[in-house]
């Protein structure tokens, strides 16, 4: 008999709408913020609200199978474009998955909300990976 840990059950409706946030050209963009949505919490969680985790860069490299640098970059990427929002603080790093209403509720984004500028305007040529 398989046991599935807690964190893993459950279900999150992904909105078909993502695909067109800027990080749907960008493969690690894509993986990292997914990465986030799963690992996010759904209801309150001692100090953690709907939408927030709490992360280390080294963790997340582990589990996904990057360098720390990697993750890093990552994180800086969709901070930037308003889609994560990353605190560190005494009691570690807390990751916040910007438009969390939005995305759990499953209605995705409407054009008026959009976080950001479409991927189509804003994807950039970035290397998809880097050496180890």
């Amino acid at each position: 008999m398989i046991v599935i840990a807690e964190k893993y059950q459950g279900y999150v409706a992904i909105p078909r709408s993502v695909q067109v946030l800027p990080i749907w050209g960008n493969a690690y963009d894509t993986a990292l913020w997914l990465y986030c949505v799963l690992h996010a919490s759904h209801r309150p969680y001692g100090e953690l609200r709907p939408g927030q985790f709490y992360a280390s860069q080294a963790q997340i490299a582990v589990e996904l199978h990057w360098t720390r640098k990697t993750v890093g970059t990552a994180l800086q990427r969709l901070a930037g474009k308003a889609l994560l929002d990353v605190k560190t603080s005494g009691k570690g790093t807390v990751i916040t998955v910007a438009h969390w209403d939005e995305i759990s509720s499953g209605r995705g984004f409407a054009e008026s909300e959009m976080p950001v500028q479409p991927y189509a305007d804003a994807y950039e040529e970035e290397p998809l990976w880097e050496s180890r």
